[in-house]
């Protein structure tokens, strides 16, 4: 009770004060008309006093301070946006131009691979096993590699853990990531496998009832058919090509990410921004780059949706 009378004359003293000064410290009074005490209320409301209380020093001092101070805050905060969002942009350049570089030398060992390996052996086998099962010709004109190939040790934890974790690549991009880790370790995998097959046949450990036209051609015989060695042979073509082509449309599509977030970071400073980019060298033989043909489905798996929102929707969150 006691705070409620001090604010009440507290406010009545302040209130009069800045009257009187308004005022000039007198007090207009009404005239009586006919001994009564009459007036008229204004149509509009008298403003003028505002005038005058803002051309007081300390009111003019007050609000000056306060448009300084929001306009100085407001232009401090934009400019500590601006350098977070240039640091933030440069640090995923850089992590954009090691994910190239990590995808790059997938690329490399699987072109590599199959330049060396994959493509002279599986066109080896192809013919071999087409003469075997020619009724006309039923022999094989030359003697087939029995050759090892090595799994290629590839950075895929590296390569996912920075595209994944470290980038911010649309929905395409990912699945060309998850693709090539796919890819890679399936390859690896089919590799163990005909290096298993293949010291069979160098020892000729073969089962019951087989032989090495048997199980390396993968034909019937006696009612029994071994179709390891020719499985193995297929897959190992199949992701050969599934981790070159992914691979290479992931190297393009970091080029991609580089060079939009280079405009960004151009537009937040002037500095010099280097991104790596991907390109093909011009002495790859014909047919070694599998044909985008072949994985059009995959691209068809995935469509961006554009947004569907009304004119009158664009203002709501």
């Amino acid at each position: 009770m006691m705070l409620r009378l001090f604010l009440t004359c507290t406010t009545a003293i302040i209130t009069g004060y800045f009257y009187n000064q308004i005022k000039g410290g007198t007090m207009e009074v009404w005239e009586p008309i006919n001994g009564v005490f009459m007036a008229t209320t204004p149509f509009l409301v008298n403003i003028a006093w505002l005038e005058k209380l803002a051309n007081l020093p300390l009111i003019a001092a007050v609000v000056g301070g306060m448009i300084g101070a929001g306009f100085g805050a407001l232009a401090a905060g934009r400019i500590a946006n601006r350098s977070k969002r240039y640091d933030s942009v440069t640090e995923e350049i850089r992590a954009c131009n090691l994910a190239m570089l990590l995808a790059q030398q997938v690329f490399n060992l699987a072109l590599s691979l199959k330049k060396d390996a994959v493509k002279p052996i599986s066109d080896a086998y192809n013919k071999a096993r087409g003469e075997y099962l020619d009724p006309i010709i039923g022999s094989v004109s030359e003697t087939q590699n029995l050759q090892k190939i090595s799994p290629i040790n590839t950075p895929l934890d590296e390569l996912r853990t920075v595209t994944l974790e470290r980038l911010t690549l649309p929905g395409s991009a990912i699945r060309a990531v998850l693709q090539v880790v796919d890819s890679v370790n399936c390859l690896n995998h089919v590799l163990t496998i005909r290096n298993e097959l293949t010291d069979k046949f160098l020892h000729q450990q073969f089962p019951p009832g087989m032989d090495f036209d048997c199980m390396y051609f993968g034909v019937n015989k006696a009612g029994s058919c071994h179709t390891g060695y020719m499985d193995s042979m297929k897959n190992m073509a199949r992701y050969t090509d599934e981790a070159l082509f992914f691979s290479m449309t992931l190297c393009q599509m970091l080029e991609e990410h580089g060079v939009q977030l280079r405009k960004e970071c151009k537009k937040l400073a002037r500095a010099k921004v280097s991104i790596n980019r991907f390109r093909l060298a011009a002495n790859i033989p014909e047919g070694i780059i599998p044909d985008p043909k072949n994985y059009a489905k995959w691209f068809a798996g995935y469509e961006v949706h554009a947004n569907t929102k009304k004119w009158w929707q664009w203002a709501k969150k």
